[in-house]
């Protein structure tokens, strides 16, 4: 049978054509065929959980302590920012502290929030009112102020009483507004929006005339009813811009 299969095919044009079409589809219907036997054979690949290489660190950590750890590479600046934001901070509050690092705060007695807040609220007025007495005795002698205009820290009241006198003469129209305030544990953690024009320099820094409104947080830690370290965290970029163009 084959025989004569084979000799009508070599006598009729049309049927090699044929059949030549019935070849090309049988191959094409085995490509298809082991296509599918490969994609079915496929096993997915197993998830695989990757944790964070960055410890997170205890809630009973200052901020200040925070940022440094920051600063020194053990901790992550997200893990800071989700500790902020847990603390009550604000976005903008939150993004204003990690964006700059001080030293670990000292080690401090928690104390009641009412008294905290009314100690601060004294703190704020005796500050824009310019009474240097009355601000200086909220200070414990041994009180670091941190602010990030100047490379190192004002340690004791001797030099914190400094830089006060020289903020007063300098921008002795200031205004402060406080947006927000937080207390944790001895701690406490405040936004504010602060403006001024300057009248001459604060040491060293700033022109007469130059006027400026800023945003930034404050982290007030008291021992005993005294403040033993605040530290303030602002844009120092955007202030100079404003103050020394």
């Amino acid at each position: 049978m084959p025989h004569i299969l084979a000799w009508y095919v070599g006598r009729y044009p049309v049927l090699r054509f044929w059949v030549k079409v019935s070849v090309m589809a049988n191959k094409t219907r085995n490509v298809r065929n082991r296509r599918k036997n490969v994609i079915g054979d496929v096993t997915p690949a197993k998830q695989v959980s990757v944790s964070s290489a960055t410890p997170r660190v205890p809630s009973t950590k200052t901020i200040p302590e925070q940022v440094g750890l920051v600063r020194n590479h053990k901790l992550s600046r997200r893990n800071l920012l989700i500790g902020l934001t847990a603390l009550g901070v604000t976005a903008g509050g939150a993004a204003t502290i990690a964006a700059v690092t001080k030293r670990p705060a000292a080690a401090a007695t928690p104390q009641s929030q009412q008294q905290h807040l009314k100690q601060h609220d004294q703190h704020i007025t005796s500050q824009l009112s310019g009474d240097i007495g009355g601000h200086m005795a909220d200070y414990a002698e041994h009180a670091i102020v941190e602010d990030p205009l100047f490379a190192a820290a004002f340690v004791g009241k001797g030099a914190i009483t400094a830089r006060f006198a020289a903020e007063i003469a300098s921008v002795p129209n200031r205004t402060l507004r406080i947006t927000n305030r937080v207390l944790h544990d001895n701690q406490l953690i405040v936004e504010w929006v602060a403006a001024g024009t300057y009248a001459r320099d604060f040491l060293g820094v700033g022109l007469a005339g130059r006027s400026y409104e800023l945003s930034g947080v404050t982290v007030v830690i008291r021992e005993a009813g005294k403040v033993v370290r605040e530290s303030h965290y602002f844009d120092v970029a955007d202030l100079r811009r404003q103050i020394e163009g």
